[in-house]
């Protein structure tokens, strides 16, 4: 006969063996999800859009590098202009008219008459 803690404790081994695993799966497959998305999203922008946006990405980087490096009391040049950052222009807004926005007919007679 097993020992009284045998079935509680297997079943909890169990468990935690079940949970390693799905974790062991999921995160890495919800990584490369993701990262593969962004991937298309860059490749589906216009080419100057990419490139301002690569040219932000980097100055956030170096940014945070010459901070790193005046934290540890390196001297950090501060002369470059190639740090500007300013975020790429974003896309204008568009309007999609749906079936729910459009306006009724009385309200726009009534707009025009009162111009």
């Amino acid at each position: 006969m097993a020992p009284s803690w045998a079935v509680p404790v297997g079943s909890l081994l169990g468990l935690v063996a079940v949970g390693l695993i799905f974790v062991a799966w999921f995160f890495p497959h919800a990584w490369k999800k993701g990262t593969q998305a962004e991937r298309d999203l860059v490749d589906g922008l216009p080419e100057e859009t990419r490139e301002a946006r690569i040219k932000y990405n980097r100055a956030i980087i170096k940014r945070y590098e010459k901070r790193l490096a005046r934290e540890r009391g390196e001297f950090v040049d501060d002369s470059d202009d190639d740090l500007e950052m300013q975020a790429p222009e974003p896309p204008p807004p568009a309007y999609v008219p749906t079936e729910h926005s459009k306006v009724p007919a009385e309200r726009t007679a009534g707009a025009q008459e009162s111009v």
